[in-house]
């Protein structure tokens, strides 16, 4: 009896291995095309002005949205902002995947980006100098992308607020966001171009 007891126990484990195999997600990169995630970002900046050496801080917090278009092809997307007369703007980014998979991938902003607001008397510039966000995503049970998750992990950023060359600010950048399958309002794809969600 001991010997057939111990013969089930592997069999056991070797079908909760399979089982859980076949119940894993599977989820691919091209689950990514041409979706929209919604995404805020938080701005906390310290500024010098060189002429006098006083230090002030400026704290800001944004909507935006990230449309990826391809993974595979460089730019493969786009950060799509609004200035203060609410007119939207998209900016042509590429995220390289450096680590993991399509279920949790960490992705690395490939060059800067500015965002520039040329609203009258209030021009401010914003510009993203490196950025790394983790995206975990879900599949539904058509093997599709249900919800994802999108995280910052490091974020650096500096601002022109206008004010002059001896005014710097110095910012860390803090993002968050997740997959929208209606995507945006109309008007932001109206504004940018850009394709709307489907």
């Amino acid at each position: 009896m001991r010997g057939r007891g111990l013969i089930f126990i592997p069999l056991l484990a070797i079908f909760l291995v399979i089982g859980i195999a076949f119940s894993a997600s599977a989820l691919v990169f091209d689950d990514y095309d041409n979706t929209w995630h919604k995404v805020k970002f938080k701005i906390k900046a310290v500024c010098e002005d060189q002429g006098d050496l006083a230090l002030s801080s400026v704290s800001e917090k944004d909507n935006a949205w990230i449309y990826i278009e391809d993974f595979e092809v460089a730019p493969n997307g786009f950060l799509v902002t609004q200035d203060e007369d609410g007119v939207w703007q998209a900016k042509a980014i590429t995220l390289n995947v450096i680590g993991g998979t399509a279920d949790d991938m960490l992705l690395e902003l490939d060059a800067p980006v500015s965002v520039i607001d040329d609203s009258p008397g209030d021009e401010v510039t914003v510009t993203v100098n490196a950025l790394q966000v983790r995206l975990k995503g879900k599949e539904n049970k058509d093997a599709e992308l249900k919800s994802s998750k999108l995280t910052g992990v490091s974020g650096q950023a500096t601002l022109d607020l206008g004010v002059g060359p001896d005014f710097v600010c110095n910012s860390s950048l803090a993002v968050s966001g997740k997959y929208k399958k209606n995507g945006p309002p109309d008007d932001v794809t109206d504004d940018t171009g850009l394709p709307p969600a489907p």
